[in-house]
């Protein structure tokens, strides 16, 4: 009771690393082909090996094991606390449920994040819930798989819209050459377009060589996803923040995925194909039917578990709701139920405001809460910014370290959670923002559930699910 009276009245009343820091330590493979051959650091051999094509990776991370390593057999290079020379990021804390798929990926060095200021302050920004495009994503993979010889000898035209001049030309052109990716069938590769689940899956599967001749040639006679996603998830490489095959992949999404494949045995729970047709087919239930308020979205197939200890029960599907105003629509765990004030509880049907969801092991029917509203209700003055606003007026007892800010769905996100302020319960709060209009997600705290809903977040409701033509 206390979180939602906290909730309401919320509503009424509203040690970083220097940029200077790189991964040049990071070991690399030199002198291909000579007797010299083998991975060096700063110049000096550190082991002799033949390393032609692979990458090293910072691994075993906070273990007496902690190293870099030959990500291409897991081969130990040198024992190193290598995690000391990655930067970090602001809004990838330690607690973040992606701090070790995030550390994972700028280890290999593939991924850089952004340099912001904050105040009179520089920082680091990995923007976890950031969409990313077709050309980044395909840059990113190939980046993780072959050579910088490799990639910087490719040269040719292969995509209509791509000129051989473009900072990712020789990334798209590894990946024709090699297979990883056949573009659009009018001959163009859209490289500005936001990749979806789909699509990536595509790539990654080919990229890893996940897919058989034999998968390959039934594509006819299946969507031509399908492949793909059940060979990522015989992997345990699907994210439970994935709900749909058009979900917009963010970038948080791509370094878990690179993660679960590189690292097979971290066996973390999984999506499934059969969960992601369920899934689809509720979304677009929900948002196109007009019997949608009589029929419960639920889907019923369970993702794929593991053995292994997990933040998110091994039970956990999830499902898309949408705003019965149609404002937004997100995914919720299959089994969280709506919770009436007299304690009875009911399936999800629509989302609405001030209505609590929770799942079934709540005792007091409070697991996330829902509020909507135009930024000037709360009196934000239109020359301010609605995170000043936020941090200077509705939150001003929280520390400037608990707020994190990315751009997400065209919009901002501003992830809160309260760590130090004495008159405030424990709580995640996640605002999204969008030309003035706020959606507000209450969560009784931060785990990887809530993360989840809130990175499965779009404004708008799409009438259709459906994934277009093969396009990967």
């Amino acid at each position: 009771m206390l979180r939602r009276m906290f909730f309401f009245v919320l509503i009424l009343c509203l040690p970083r690393l220097s940029t200077a820091q790189s991964i040049d330590m990071r070991p690399v493979c030199e002198a291909v082909g000579t007797r010299s051959e083998g991975w060096y650091q700063s110049g000096i051999l550190v082991d002799y090996a033949t390393c032609a094509g692979c990458l090293s990776s910072c691994m075993e991370i906070g273990t007496s094991q902690e190293g870099w390593y030959n990500w291409c057999d897991k081969s130990l290079i040198t024992t190193d606390r290598c995690a000391a020379s990655l930067p970090a990021f602001v809004d990838v804390p330690e607690r973040h449920p992606l701090y070790a798929a995030v550390r994972h990926a700028v280890s290999l060095g593939i991924v850089e994040g952004y340099s912001v200021m904050r105040g009179a302050t520089t920082v680091r920004e990995y923007r976890p819930n950031a969409s990313i495009n077709r050309a980044e994503f395909t840059k990113i993979i190939i980046a993780a798989l072959f050579d910088r010889e490799r990639i910087r000898r490719c040269e040719g035209e292969r995509f209509s819209d791509v000129d051989d001049t473009a900072w990712y030309a020789p990334f798209l052109c590894v990946a024709a050459e090699e297979g990883v990716t056949h573009g659009h069938p009018d001959g163009t590769f859209r490289p500005e377009t936001d990749i979806n689940f789909a699509e990536a899956a595509a790539v990654l599967a080919r990229a890893f060589g996940l897919l058989s001749a034999s998968s390959s040639s039934s594509a006819v006679q299946e969507p031509w996803y399908r492949a793909a996603t059940e060979a990522l998830a015989l992997q345990h490489a699907l994210p439970l923040s994935i709900t749909s095959f058009d979900h917009r992949l963010t970038r948080g999404d791509m370094a878990d995925m690179i993660h679960r494949l590189h690292v097979p045995d971290l066996q973390r729970d999984t999506q499934t194909y059969d969960a992601l047709i369920a899934s689809s087919a509720s979304s677009s239930s929900a948002a196109s039917s007009p019997a949608a308020a009589s029929s419960p979205a639920i889907a019923s197939s369970s993702p794929v578990t593991s053995s292994s200890a997990s933040s998110v029960p091994a039970e956990v599907a999830y499902s898309r709701f949408a705003h019965a105003e149609g404002l937004f629509s997100l995914a919720l765990p299959v089994n969280w139920q709506a919770f009436a004030a007299d304690g009875s509880r009911t399936p999800i049907v629509t989302l609405t405001k001030g209505q609590p969801y929770a799942g079934p092991t709540s005792l007091d029917g409070f697991g996330m809460m829902i509020d909507t509203f135009d930024a000037e209700d709360v009196g934000k003055p239109a020359d301010v910014s609605f995170l000043s606003f936020l941090r200077e007026t509705l939150l001003p007892s929280v520390e400037e370290s608990d707020f994190q800010t990315v751009v997400h769905d065209g919009g901002e996100l501003h992830t809160v959670f309260p760590k130090t302020a004495p008159d405030m319960p424990s709580a995640y709060y996640a605002f999204f923002v969008r030309d003035d209009r706020v959606t507000l997600l209450n969560f009784a705290g931060q785990d990887a559930i809530a993360d989840a809903i809130i990175a499965s977040f779009q404004w708008g409701v799409s009438s259709s699910s459906s994934v277009s033509s093969p396009s990967s």
